[in-house]
């Protein structure tokens, strides 16, 4: 499992190696390409989650408390219109 730093503008969400300032992205996900948010739950690497395209692509995530994964949810299922 890689460890990425997320932060999302608009319909885009950048992943970053650390949270250092003025690094580049090492990953750029339009949003508007995916239609499905799936939670799987509490596991051993934290809460995992995926979003998924129609197509099959899918992006699994993992953060490590329950309110990050709360208001990444909530901030995802609005830009994704679920």
């Amino acid at each position: 499992m890689r460890h990425r730093w997320m932060v999302m503008q608009g319909s885009k969400l950048f992943t970053f190696r650390d949270e250092s300032k003025g690094s580049d992205p090492t990953e750029t996900i339009d949003l508007y390409e995916y239609r499905n948010f799936t939670s799987l739950g509490e596991h051993d690497n934290g809460f995992i989650f995926v979003l998924s395209t129609t197509t099959g692509k899918q992006f699994e995530f993992a953060v490590e408390k329950e309110e990050d994964y709360l208001e990444w949810k909530k901030k995802l299922k609005t830009t994704l219109k679920l």
